[in-house]
Protein backbone atom coordinates (compact mmCIF):
# COMPACT_ATOMS: atom_id res chain seq x y z
CA UNK A 1 0.00 0.00 0.00
CA UNK A 2 1.62 3.32 -0.90
CA UNK A 3 2.12 6.37 1.55
CA UNK A 4 -0.69 8.64 -0.09
CA UNK A 5 -3.40 5.53 0.63
CA UNK A 6 -2.30 4.71 4.06
CA UNK A 7 -2.62 8.80 4.93
CA UNK A 8 -5.74 8.08 3.72
CA UNK A 9 -7.04 4.92 5.38
CA UNK A 10 -5.92 7.29 8.56
CA UNK A 11 -7.14 10.39 8.04
CA UNK A 12 -10.66 8.60 7.54
CA UNK A 13 -10.06 6.39 10.74
CA UNK A 14 -9.31 9.79 12.58
CA UNK A 15 -12.84 11.27 11.20
CA UNK A 16 -14.43 8.31 12.21
CA UNK A 17 -13.15 8.22 15.48
CA UNK A 18 -13.88 12.48 15.84
CA UNK A 19 -16.99 12.02 14.85
CA UNK A 20 -17.93 8.62 17.46
CA UNK A 21 -16.03 10.84 20.15
CA UNK A 22 -17.98 14.30 19.63
CA UNK A 23 -21.08 12.82 19.99
CA UNK A 24 -22.29 14.15 16.33
CA UNK A 25 -25.72 12.61 14.98
CA UNK A 26 -25.89 11.58 11.14
CA UNK A 27 -27.51 14.86 11.12
CA UNK A 28 -24.44 17.10 12.48
CA UNK A 29 -22.43 15.18 10.62
CA UNK A 30 -24.19 15.92 7.12
CA UNK A 31 -24.78 19.58 8.17
CA UNK A 32 -21.07 19.74 8.55
CA UNK A 33 -20.39 18.33 4.75
CA UNK A 34 -23.00 20.56 3.31
CA UNK A 35 -21.15 23.41 4.77
CA UNK A 36 -17.97 22.37 3.81
CA UNK A 37 -19.30 21.84 0.31
CA UNK A 38 -20.75 25.75 0.22
CA UNK A 39 -17.64 27.32 0.94
CA UNK A 40 -16.52 27.75 -2.50
CA UNK A 41 -14.27 30.68 -4.06
CA UNK A 42 -16.14 32.15 -7.04
CA UNK A 43 -13.37 33.06 -9.85
CA UNK A 44 -10.66 30.51 -8.72
CA UNK A 45 -8.69 29.41 -11.59
CA UNK A 46 -7.39 26.19 -9.13
CA UNK A 47 -11.49 25.21 -8.28
CA UNK A 48 -11.98 25.81 -12.38
CA UNK A 49 -9.13 23.66 -13.57
CA UNK A 50 -9.77 21.34 -11.08
CA UNK A 51 -13.49 20.46 -12.32
CA UNK A 52 -12.19 20.89 -16.03
CA UNK A 53 -9.81 18.08 -14.90
CA UNK A 54 -12.68 15.96 -13.15
CA UNK A 55 -14.72 16.24 -16.26
CA UNK A 56 -12.21 14.97 -18.34
CA UNK A 57 -10.95 12.41 -16.54
CA UNK A 58 -14.75 10.76 -15.75
CA UNK A 59 -15.60 11.10 -19.84
CA UNK A 60 -15.37 7.55 -21.25
CA UNK A 61 -15.13 8.12 -24.53
CA UNK A 62 -12.25 10.29 -24.30
CA UNK A 63 -9.24 8.95 -25.95
CA UNK A 64 -5.93 9.05 -23.58
CA UNK A 65 -2.21 8.74 -24.88
CA UNK A 66 0.06 7.08 -22.06
CA UNK A 67 3.86 7.54 -22.60
CA UNK A 68 6.23 5.49 -20.22
CA UNK A 69 9.59 5.99 -19.60
CA UNK A 70 11.91 3.91 -17.39
CA UNK A 71 12.04 6.28 -13.69
CA UNK A 72 14.36 9.27 -13.42
CA UNK A 73 14.12 9.44 -17.66
CA UNK A 74 12.18 11.32 -19.82
CA UNK A 75 12.69 9.10 -22.48
CA UNK A 76 9.95 7.54 -23.65
CA UNK A 77 9.61 3.65 -24.39
CA UNK A 78 7.02 4.52 -26.11
CA UNK A 79 3.11 4.82 -25.71
CA UNK A 80 -0.14 3.53 -25.62
CA UNK A 81 -3.90 4.76 -27.11
CA UNK A 82 -6.04 4.10 -23.97
CA UNK A 83 -9.91 4.86 -23.38
CA UNK A 84 -10.23 5.28 -19.30
CA UNK A 85 -7.93 5.94 -17.29
CA UNK A 86 -4.48 5.25 -15.28
CA UNK A 87 -5.29 3.48 -12.12
CA UNK A 88 -2.91 2.35 -9.21
CA UNK A 89 -2.64 -1.15 -9.14
CA UNK A 90 -2.77 -1.39 -5.19
CA UNK A 91 -6.23 0.06 -5.65
CA UNK A 92 -8.80 -2.11 -3.77
CA UNK A 93 -12.81 -1.81 -4.23
CA UNK A 94 -12.93 -2.42 -0.51
CA UNK A 95 -11.47 -1.00 2.54
CA UNK A 96 -7.96 -2.57 2.95
CA UNK A 97 -8.48 -2.37 6.85
CA UNK A 98 -11.23 -2.38 9.26
CA UNK A 99 -12.46 -1.13 12.61
CA UNK A 100 -13.34 -3.74 14.55
CA UNK A 101 -15.39 -3.85 17.89
CA UNK A 102 -15.95 -7.15 19.89
CA UNK A 103 -18.62 -5.32 22.03
CA UNK A 104 -20.11 -1.87 23.01
CA UNK A 105 -18.12 -1.49 25.98
CA UNK A 106 -14.72 -3.05 24.24
CA UNK A 107 -11.98 -1.41 22.82
CA UNK A 108 -11.68 -1.67 19.22
CA UNK A 109 -8.83 -2.61 16.95
CA UNK A 110 -7.98 -2.52 13.41
CA UNK A 111 -7.26 -5.70 11.35
CA UNK A 112 -6.19 -6.30 7.93
CA UNK A 113 -8.71 -7.09 5.00
CA UNK A 114 -9.29 -9.60 2.28
CA UNK A 115 -8.00 -7.89 -0.60
CA UNK A 116 -10.68 -8.18 -3.57
CA UNK A 117 -9.38 -11.26 -4.68
CA UNK A 118 -9.75 -13.06 -1.49
CA UNK A 119 -6.02 -12.65 -0.33
CA UNK A 120 -4.18 -11.20 2.30
CA UNK A 121 -1.14 -8.99 2.34
CA UNK A 122 1.04 -8.07 -0.77
CA UNK A 123 0.67 -3.93 -2.08
CA UNK A 124 0.46 -4.54 -5.53
CA UNK A 125 3.59 -3.25 -5.75
CA UNK A 126 4.14 0.34 -7.53
CA UNK A 127 2.71 -0.66 -10.60
CA UNK A 128 -0.19 0.95 -12.64
CA UNK A 129 -2.95 -0.24 -14.96
CA UNK A 130 -5.12 0.84 -17.70
CA UNK A 131 -7.42 -0.53 -20.63
CA UNK A 132 -6.26 -0.05 -24.31
CA UNK A 133 -8.46 1.45 -26.58
CA UNK A 134 -8.62 -2.05 -28.41
CA UNK A 135 -9.90 -3.60 -24.68
CA UNK A 136 -6.63 -4.96 -23.72
CA UNK A 137 -5.67 -4.68 -19.95
CA UNK A 138 -2.21 -3.21 -19.39
CA UNK A 139 -0.46 -3.37 -16.10
CA UNK A 140 3.22 -2.21 -15.55
CA UNK A 141 5.52 -1.56 -12.77
CA UNK A 142 8.67 0.13 -12.08
CA UNK A 143 8.25 2.54 -15.02
CA UNK A 144 6.86 6.15 -14.96
CA UNK A 145 4.18 7.51 -17.32
CA UNK A 146 2.94 10.66 -18.70
CA UNK A 147 -0.78 10.44 -19.30
CA UNK A 148 -2.77 13.43 -21.97
CA UNK A 149 -5.55 13.93 -23.62
CA UNK A 150 -3.78 14.87 -27.04
CA UNK A 151 -0.27 13.33 -28.98
CA UNK A 152 2.46 14.75 -27.26
CA UNK A 153 5.20 15.85 -29.91
CA UNK A 154 8.04 14.47 -29.16
CA UNK A 155 11.95 15.12 -30.30
CA UNK A 156 12.36 11.59 -31.26
CA UNK A 157 10.37 8.51 -33.01
CA UNK A 158 8.05 7.40 -30.10
CA UNK A 159 6.60 4.04 -31.26
CA UNK A 160 3.18 2.91 -30.38
CA UNK A 161 3.03 0.44 -28.34
CA UNK A 162 -0.89 -0.90 -28.61
CA UNK A 163 -4.38 0.17 -28.99
CA UNK A 164 -6.44 1.31 -31.85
Amino acid sequence: MNKIAKLGIIAAAVMAATIALTGCTNNQYQERIEQQESVTLTDSLGIQAQQERLNREEDTTAVRYVYVMPIGSLDAIGYYVIKGGVYDASTQLAPEQELIRRCDTCDSFVMDSARDNGTYGGDGGDGFFFFTSDGALVELAFLAYIQSDQPIPTYVDVPRLTGE
